[in-house]
């Protein structure tokens, strides 16, 4: 989506005068080659001029002797912006060229390109004498207002006489050729992004991305967007990046935003008015509002402030909500110690140990005994049953054990090995015990 902008002469703020000089288009000249600055430009070119940018100029300076036009209005001078992001710089080339030649090379005005790369959206300067080097008539560019002057309207024009409009849409149709998609229409005034800029120097302040215009442009659509600043805080929110409010009049809704900033080691103020930024900055917003605009401006600050209410009010919902009565906590608290007091009740109930007499003691030694010989017979007579059965079929077939009836029989004797050492250590428990107590009776009887 490529902008044209006109950039317009300088004014001599002490003389009050308008007038280009020739050594003010040499400068220009040198500012769209770049000169010594080769790693900001991807290409420079003569178009009915030399590629060399003196050159360029004598020719352009004996243009002007020829037809004895050296005056105040030497030249004109323009930019081709394209989006953020599109470098493909073989079309950018081809756009500048195809427009360069439709537009003034073929009515008869020598033109110097420069394509420059230095920002993050690429663009092409196009300076064009303003004498045709066939006739020797002036170049003169209408704006808008004058089209519609009745010398003008609905009339064509010779091809000493070009208008601005006609310049956009020449050059929205050579973009859509390359595939480049045209500038949004202004729906109440149906005019596109494109725009003009009076002076070089306000240009250079436009689009320079560390000039005091950029920084309040900048910061002041960074600190209206931030979702925290309301119509309460926003002054101060400015004053923390530098920038301040220099007037603001609420009933004739104007504001002018400023600066400081050092110049040669000087300290200057720079002051801009919203109004401007608002128009000079318009072509950037092609969906969203133009925060630069008075009324889109308060109306996103009204919006901050009901957000940040909103987020207040639930979190003071939330608050509520987890709430807990002091009261009802140390209830809950009480239980809870019951809980623990009665499991701990049970714990010591289930650690407490009976105690045997010596009988009682004998009484299990001989049922353990007793258990453990009936179950080594029952193991005996089991394996005499499957030596049997082994003898009855040695002449049968071997037939692979299955897998589940092996991890049975592992089973079971892992279980025989465990209950038989059980039945050993009980049996050598009783054992001591019995010991014991016999010790102490024969104590006993040798004592009385």
């Amino acid at each position: 989506m490529p902008i044209l902008k006109a950039i317009g002469k300088n004014k001599d703020k002490k003389k009050g005068s308008t007038k280009q000089t020739l050594s003010g288009m040499k400068a220009v000249l040198n500012y769209i080659a770049r000169a010594g600055k080769e790693e900001q430009i991807y290409k420079a070119f003569g178009m009915g001029l030399s590629d060399n940018v003196d050159r360029a100029n004598d020719k352009i300076i004996f243009n002007k002797k020829t037809h004895d036009k050296i005056d105040s209005n030497l030249y004109k001078h323009f930019a081709l912006s394209f989006p953020p992001g599109f470098n493909n710089l073989e079309i950018i080339e081809k756009i500048t060229r195809e427009f360069v030649q439709e537009e003034f090379v073929n009515k008869g005005f020598l033109c110097y390109v420069g394509i420059h790369i230095d920002k993050d959206h690429y663009h092409s300067h196009i300076l064009v004498d303003t004498v045709n080097f066939n006739t020797g008539y002036k170049l003169h560019q209408l704006n808008n207002s004058d089209m519609k002057k009745a010398r003008y309207k609905d009339k064509i024009l010779p091809e000493q006489e070009i208008s601005l409009q006609h310049l956009k849409d020449s050059m929205e149709e050579i973009a859509l050729k390359y595939g480049v998609e045209s500038p949004k229409k202004d729906k109440e005034n149906n005019k596109n992004k494109s725009i003009n800029i009076g002076k070089m120097s306000k240009y250079k302040g436009v689009t320079k991305d560390n000039s005091w215009r950029s920084k309040i442009s900048t910061v002041f659509q960074e600190v209206v967007l931030n979702v925290t600043t309301t119509v309460e805080n926003l002054q101060d929110r400015l004053k923390e990046k530098g920038i301040f409010f220099n007037r603001f009049n609420k009933e004739k809704k104007t504001l002018t935003l400023g600066t400081t900033y050092e110049d040669k080691g000087e300290t200057k103020k720079g002051l801009v008015k919203l109004s401007t930024l608002e128009k000079e900055e318009d072509y950037r917003f092609q969906v969203t509002k133009n925060i630069y605009n008075w009324d889109n401006l308060w109306e996103e600050l009204d919006k901050h402030k009901v957000k940040l209410l909103e987020q207040e009010q639930k979190q003071e919902k939330e608050k509520n909500n987890h709430f807990i009565d002091l009261d009802v906590f140390d209830e809950i608290e009480k239980e809870i110690k019951l809980e623990l007091e009665k499991d701990k009740e049970l714990s010591k109930s289930k650690t407490k140990t009976k105690t045997y007499t010596l009988e009682e003691e004998r009484q299990i030694d001989e049922n353990t005994r007793i258990w453990i010989e009936n179950f080594n017979k029952k193991q005996a007579e089991l394996e005499k049953s499957k030596e049997n059965k082994s003898v009855e079929k040695k002449e049968e077939p071997r037939v692979e054990k299955n897998a589940i009836e092996e991890a049975i029989k592992n089973q079971r004797l892992a279980e025989k090995e465990r209950l038989e050492r059980l039945a050993d250590e009980e049996s050598n428990k009783k054992k001591k015990k019995t010991s014991y107590w016999e010790d102490k009776e024969k104590d006993t009887e040798k004592e009385i």
